[in-house]
């Protein structure tokens, strides 16, 4: 049972603490890199995975009472994990400064850090923005999905072509699709929170037929 309880704990951590949403991020960035014949190293990986954690813990963080609705087990687990997740949303960035510091990346550092900034500021200012503007929410996530693969491109000084904005197309399209599907279960709050996402405006039933038109 002490077992059992452990393991619960875990994949609770690793579900609604991110880390799964966050492995994504690396996935895609891998699987580009695949593509382009590119080899990446530890500490890519490591940043995206870093950067990605540190948005997500300070979103979650910030709309918590708002998500209470639609997943109330990722808010009670947001919400028992509240001083670790402060600390975590500080030393994640100030860890992936210290990375490109020491390595040297400039270029990398300031793309990275406008990341950041624009994650960051999406829980705050730019949130009214998608009280105003239909599917803005949904297009700000696919974007920044998208850019990890120039990010990439730009972390490794590759040279410039077609292939890499190719697939910055591709994610960031197939990321709207999938950033779009979930919010059909986050309808309700989204409503009373006054967002106009896209399955706000739509509704689920038309929703499927754009996605899968998208798609």
């Amino acid at each position: 049972m002490k077992a059992n309880g452990i393991l619960r704990r875990l994949w609770d951590e690793f579900i609604h603490g991110g880390h799964l949403l966050s492995l994504g991020m690396v996935s895609i960035v891998y699987t580009a890199s695949l593509l382009l014949e590119m080899d990446i190293s530890w500490d890519f990986a490591l940043i995206i995975y870093l950067g990605a954690q540190a948005v997500y813990l300070f979103n979650r963080y910030e709309e918590r009472e708002m998500d209470l609705l639609g997943n109330p087990e990722r808010t009670r687990h947001i919400e028992k994990h509240i001083k670790e997740i402060r600390l975590a949303v500080v030393l994640f960035p100030l860890a992936i400064l210290v990375i490109l510091i020491c390595i040297g990346n400039w270029p990398g550092l300031i793309f990275v850090g406008s990341l950041l900034l624009l994650g960051f500021l999406y829980s705050k200012p730019l949130k009214n923005v998608t009280r105003q503007v239909i599917g803005f929410k949904n297009l700000f996530v696919a974007l920044m999905a998208g850019l990890l693969v120039l990010f990439l491109v730009t972390y490794y000084s590759a040279g410039v072509s077609i292939a890499p904005f190719l697939l910055f197309v591709f994610v960031s399209l197939r990321s709207f699709v999938n950033t779009t599907a979930f919010d059909i279960k986050d309808i309700e709050s989204d409503k009373r929170a006054g967002l106009q996402t896209v399955a706000v405006v739509f509704g689920p039933s038309r929703l499927r037929r754009i996605l899968s038109a998208i798609s």
